[in-house]
């Protein structure tokens, strides 16, 4: 059941804003969240220290147990909710590659058209020349033209280097991402563990 609950839950793991609410927001509210769940699981190993150092008795063996299962059940939470806000930085890091990606290929398209400029320049000079033109008019074109050029160079590189470190970035929150999925994926199958160990001490208990 569990298995089935958490493909089912998948898509309300993914990162979705609340109305009017922004991404800061967001991350905000989960960090609260975080944080109220932390003192509720911190509460639980309180319930289960004390309930540990109680007689062992079969009563007090499912209490254990219960609070064990509450205790995953909190911690599975907090991995949902450290899984969404994850997936709400990389969903962020990839809308930001997407624009740079677009301002690369603007730039690509000003590189271009400067090129075509700069050879109708050239060739405009020469007629000019040949008319009687001034040679420092053309030599000034041609340097104006070619610092844009320059200018566009420079740019284009600041985009690229924070291309890539946004992208680095954004695999080093997959990668934490996965490690979040995994850990959850084993506190399940431990959660599951715990529930059959209930079920068995508590059909012990009905009979006893």
């Amino acid at each position: 059941p569990e298995t089935a609950a958490h493909a089912a839950g998948t898509a309300a793991l993914l990162p979705m804003l609340t109305l009017g609410e922004t991404l800061q927001e967001q991350r905000a509210r989960l960090e609260q969240e975080l944080a109220a769940i932390e003192e509720d699981i911190l509460a639980k190993r309180g319930v289960l220290t004390e309930k540990q150092k109680e007689r062992t008795t079969l009563e007090r063996d499912v209490a254990i147990l219960n609070a064990k299962i509450e205790k995953a059940q909190l911690s599975i939470r907090y991995r949902d909710i450290t899984i969404k806000k994850l997936r709400g930085e990389i969903a962020d890091k990839e809308e930001i590659i997407s624009e740079l990606n677009q301002k690369i290929e603007r730039s690509h398209a000003s590189i271009a058209q400067l090129l075509r400029s700069t050879n109708q320049s050239d060739d405009l000079s020469l007629v000019e020349l040949a008319l009687g033109g001034s040679l420092s008019d053309v030599f000034a074109d041609v340097d104006n033209l070619t610092s844009i050029g320059s200018s566009l160079d420079v740019a284009l590189d600041e985009v690229r280097l924070l291309k890539d470190d946004l992208s680095d970035r954004k695999q080093a929150l997959e990668e934490k991402n996965a490690d979040e999925e995994e850990l959850r994926s084993i506190q399940v199958l431990e959660k599951n563990a715990i529930e059959r160990n209930q079920k068995e001490k508590n059909q012990v208990l009905t009979v006893t």
